[in-house]
C-alpha cells in the first residue's frame, strides 16, 4: 500500500529540528558547517580542479521545466559605433523554483500545517513583502563544506543492478561502501539519481508531471541521521512520482519545514561524476554564494567542486 501524508506527518515530528539551535533560530542545519569544518574542506583542494554544478540558464530551454528564462538585450552590438565605445546589457527575468534552474531553496520556501521552520506561521511570507523570515539572505555569506558524491547510477551498475527506479536509503548507503567513503556530520552530500543518464528514461516534451529520478522520502531520515548540513540533487531530491499519496514532494516537506535542511534542486553533476570516478576519490571543497535577494525564498547557484 502506498504511503500517505500521514506517513510524512510522523517523520516531520521524529526528525524535526525545531527549538535545537534555540528558539529564534533561521539558520537550521547551515549550523553544522562551522570555522573548522570551512578549513578541513579547504585541505581537500589537492588538484585545484574546478568544476562546476550549474546548469545553463536559458530562454530556449527544454519546454517540460515549465516557465523559461526571459532575457532581452536592452543594448547590443547591433547598435555599436562604427568608432569608440559600444556596449551590450540584458535584462533577465527568472521563476528559478521548479525543474529547470539550479537553485538553493530557503527555509521560507515549505510549509506543513502553515508552519515554516522553527515554528515560524506561514504568513511571515506574505504576497507584498516576500519572505520576511527563512530568507535565503540568511545564507549571504556563502556556503562551503566537504562535498561528497553519492553516484547512484554507477553503484547500481557495479552492483550488477539494471534498476532505475526511485532511490532508497540503503542504496545511498551502498553507495558509500562501493565507493569508499562516509558520510560525516555537516557535510554537504550530492546525490547523482540519474536524471542526465542517458540510460534514464526522460519526460516527453510538454509532460512535466511525468516520471523523473529522485529521492524517497526515507532518505531524509539517512541524511538526518549523519547530521548532514545541505542536500543536492541533479533532479529536485524528490522522485516523481513521489510514492506518497497527496503529497508531491515529501522531501522537501519534512526537510525545509521540520528539519531545516537547505536543499539544492537540478544540479548538473555528471562532468563531477565523471573525475570523481576517474580519480577515484569521492569528496572535494563545495563553495557556492547566493543572489542577496530581499526576502527571497531561495536563489538561482552555480556551485563549484574543487578537487
Amino acid at each position: 500500500m502506498m504511503a500517505d501524508s500521514d506517513y510524512v506527518a510522523g517523520l516531520i515530528d521524529s526528525l524535526s529540528n525545531w527549538g535545537r539551535w534555540g528558539p529564534d533560530d533561521q539558520l537550521g542545519t547551515l549550523n553544522y558547517l562551522t570555522a573548522a569544518t570551512r578549513r578541513d574542506a579547504a585541505l581537500l583542494v589537492r588538484d585545484g580542479e574546478a568544476i562546476g554544478l550549474g546548469r545553463t540558464l536559458s530562454p530556449r530551454d527544454r519546454p517540460e521545466f515549465g516557465s523559461p528564462m526571459l532575457h532581452f538585450m536592452t543594448q547590443s552590438g547591433d547598435a555599436a559605433p562604427a568608432e569608440g565605445q559600444g556596449l551590450a546589457s540584458d535584462w533577465i527575468g527568472l521563476e528559478f523554483h521548479g525543474y529547470g534552474t539550479t537553485h538553493l531553496d530557503a527555509l521560507s520556501h515549505v510549509f506543513w500545517n502553515r508552519r515554516m521552520y522553527n515554528g515560524i506561521p506561514a504568513g511571515r511570507v506574505d504576497g507584498r513583502r516576500g519572505a520576511t523570515a527563512g530568507s535565503v539572505e540568511i545564507a549571504k555569506d556563502g556556503i562551503m563544506g566537504r562535498g561528497v558524491l553519492l553516484d547512484v547510477p554507477r553503484t547500481r551498475k557495479a552492483l550488477g543492478s539494471d534498476r532505475i527506479g526511485i532511490v532508497q536509503p540503503d542504496e545511498l548507503t551502498a553507495c558509500c561502501r562501493e565507493q569508499g567513503c562516509e558520510v560525516r556530520q555537516g557535510d554537504i552530500v550530492l546525490v547523482r539519481a540519474g536524471r542526465d543518464d542517458d540510460t534514464v528514461p526522460r519526460p516527453a516534451e510538454g509532460e512535466p508531471g511525468s516520471a523523473r529520478p529522485g529521492m524517497y522520502v526515507d532518505c531524509v531520515r539517512w541524511i538526518h541521521e549523519r547530521a548532514v548540513s545541505v542536500l543536492g540533487s541533479d533532479g529536485v531530491n524528490d522522485a516523481r512520482p513521489s510514492g506518497i499519496a497527496g503529497v508531491v514532494t515529501p522531501i522537501h516537506a519534512v526537510a525545509i519545514s521540520a528539519m531545516g535542511l537547505w536543499l539544492i534542486d537540478n544540479l548538473y553533476l555528471e562532468d563531477l561524476a565523471a573525475r570523481c570516478a576517474e580519480a577515484g576519490r569521492w569528496e572535494f571543497c563545495f563553495m557556492m554564494t547566493v543572489l542577496r535577494i530581499k526576502n527571497g525564498t531561495g536563489s538561482p547557484v552555480n556551485p563549484v567542486a574543487i578537487l
